[in-house]
């Protein structure tokens, strides 16, 4: 078996150090419950195997919306090398599990979820679409405690950046009052 880093190696090139950020949430799609948990903690288990010798920082899956948020956390939380969560909260257009799930910034399991991540240390890596941005800002400024990332830029579609470029630009500005 190849080691990760072996992978993706490049001539004249040397890593020092980075950041592995989780897979699951787009490789289990129809998973959930404790199956879905398992299979968080299995990649974590796993990518810690291959890269917390080397300097790398963590960022793993969980369902915040899920009856077994805390246990899961604290095994997350345990893992050499966890700086974070990232989940995909994506809504119309959906990602892969929410089209089941919906827009998980209304769902109050989530929101008690993401509320424990404070007590792990554990910073939130938050992937939305832009119309979602004003919603998740008021939800945010309950949790100054919580460092959280916007990935992909708030994953714009291309009339997200022309025709609702007011709603696109305003939503970080949003975010940046935090």
């Amino acid at each position: 078996r190849m080691s990760y880093e072996a992978a993706f190696h490049v001539p004249g090139f040397s890593c020092v150090a980075g950041v592995f950020v989780e897979a699951v949430s787009v490789c289990h799609i129809e998973c959930s419950g404790v199956d879905y948990s398992e299979q968080c903690v299995k990649e974590a288990k796993f990518v810690e195997a291959e890269l917390s010798e080397k300097g790398y920082g963590l960022v793993l899956s969980c369902a915040l919306e899920q009856e077994d948020v805390q246990e899961t956390l604290a095994k997350l939380a345990a893992v050499k090398g966890a700086r974070g969560i990232r989940q995909i909260l994506n809504s119309k257009p959906d990602w892969p599990r929410n089209t089941r799930l919906g827009d998980l910034l209304d769902k109050q399991a989530w929101r008690e979820g993401f509320g424990k991540l404070q007590k792990f240390n554990l910073s939130f890596d938050m992937q939305l679409n832009p119309h979602q941005f004003a919603k998740a800002a008021t939800f945010l400024a309950d949790h100054p405690e919580t460092t959280v990332i916007i990935d992909h830029l708030g994953t714009p579609t291309m009339q997200d950046l022309t025709t609702n470029a007011d709603q696109y630009w305003s939503g970080f500005v949003g975010f940046a009052k935090i």
